[in-house]
């Protein structure tokens, strides 16, 4: 399966304490997280990813280069200018011809991606996310979903809120090419 990996974002907070690294390259016990992420991927078998870039792209293709040293064949998109993912995504559309993993470049994980992968095409959903509680719901996004599982409703964090289950997009997400049918190549958030 196809992995794209999103790390073309300018990482706005963090540039207050580190404004030479893309996000994705802030270093976690000695690795990028991006590393952290390829390895976690290659180790179950996926291999074949690409990258988007954009802020300070440079860092990222210096480092991993075409991938072979970790195990994997990366390539790369380049935004000269800021696409969000559903931009990004559509500029990707000949690429992706089957189901692909969609992943934020900036997050941490240790799941099982292969039953994901399970769980997705047992589904025969058009798009999978992975989701999880965290401690700041209030400031993220949240995923309403009603009792199968299927996604109702997505509230952003700016939007009002009353009470709602505590389900937040953990930045993993398995989409069929028919998703990218509905983008038209404008600049916007998949979400």
């Amino acid at each position: 399966m196809h992995v794209v990996i999103m790390a073309g974002g300018k990482g706005t907070r963090l540039a207050q304490v580190n404004s030479e690294l893309p996000k994705p390259m802030v270093p976690v016990f000695g690795k990028p997280i991006l590393e952290w992420q390829i390895r976690c991927l290659c180790a179950q078998g996926f291999r074949r990813i690409t990258i988007v870039t954009g802020h300070l792209r440079e860092k990222i293709r210096d480092y991993f280069q075409d991938g072979s040293a970790f195990g994997a064949k990366i390539d790369y998109f380049e935004e000269e200018e800021p696409l969000g993912t559903a931009g990004a995504l559509f500029a990707l559309k000949s690429r992706l011809a089957d189901d692909f993993l969609l992943l934020n470049g900036d997050i941490l994980f240790n799941v099982d991606v292969n039953r994901f992968v399970s769980f997705h095409r047992n589904s025969g959903a058009a798009a999978t996310l992975f989701t999880h509680p965290n401690d700041h719901p209030f400031d993220s996004g949240i995923v309403i979903a009603d009792s199968s599982g299927r996604v109702t409703n997505w509230l952003h964090k700016e939007d009002p809120r009353t009470w709602y289950r505590n389900r937040i997009n953990a930045g993993l997400h398995i989409l069929s090419p028919e998703v990218l049918n509905s983008l038209n190549g404008q600049k916007a958030d998949l979400d």
